[in-house]
């Protein structure tokens, strides 16, 4: 492989993460993301993070996908203290 390959695929390593990585960072279980999955949402109304499939097994969550959702889910308990203050 050349240089430029080896750093485009390690750049892109970096940009996604497995379900199992996720789940670390977003501080939720791999079966919560599975659900998610299926579910395009969970019980607290926030969308379920974007993510790719590679294949027909493999799963992959984007690093702004990640992002994305923990910037909803701050959004959410802000919320929700703010009624709980009313």
């Amino acid at each position: 492989m050349s240089s430029n390959t080896d750093t485009t695929h390690t750049s892109l390593y970096k940009e996604l993460y497995t379900e199992a990585e996720a789940a670390h960072i977003l501080g939720v279980s791999r079966s919560y993301l599975r659900h998610a999955r299926m579910d395009g949402h969970r019980g607290n109304g926030i969308p379920a993070p974007n993510f790719t499939r590679i294949g027909s097994r493999t799963i992959r969550y984007k690093k702004e996908a990640i992002d994305q959702f923990l910037e909803q889910l701050a959004d959410f308990k802000h919320r929700n203290i703010a009624l709980i203050n009313e």
